[in-house]
Formats: structure tokens, C-alpha cells, sequence
């Protein structure tokens, strides 16, 4: 099994993403204009967490959600 290139968290108020590989890493460089990081997580209001989601699965990113 393939492993995931990204974990999405779910906390309501915020979604955090976790970026497992060096495939996402450079998705999110190349897609999201000010990307804001708690940790090593990216940060995501819940009004945009779904078209992220969609765009990355759409460029072929293993999501966990």
C-alpha cells in the first residue's frame, strides 16, 4: 500500500494538514500563495479545506481525510 502523501485533521474551528512526503511539500509551495504552518502542519480554515483537498487529489495526492 501506498503511503499517504497527506493527512487532513479535522478540528472544526481549523484543518490541519500534515505533509508525509516531498511530493506534497512542493504541491504546497507550488499551490497556496501564504501557506501558515503550527508546527510542522499546515494550517487550514474550513472554508477552503475542501477545494484543497479536491486540487490535490485532482494532481494525483494520496489524501487521508
Amino acid at each position: 500500500m501506498r503511503k499517504t502523501d497527506i493527512d487532513v485533521e479535522n478540528h472544526f474551528s481549523i484543518f490541519l494538514f500534515s505533509l508525509n512526503t516531498k511530493r506534497a511539500n512542493a504541491w504546497v509551495d507550488e499551490n497556496c500563495s501564504e501557506p501558515m504552518f503550527f508546527g510542522r502542519k499546515l494550517v487550514v480554515e474550513p472554508r477552503y479545506a475542501e477545494n484543497l483537498i479536491k486540487g490535490m487529489i485532482k494532481d494525483n495526492l494520496l489524501v487521508r481525510y
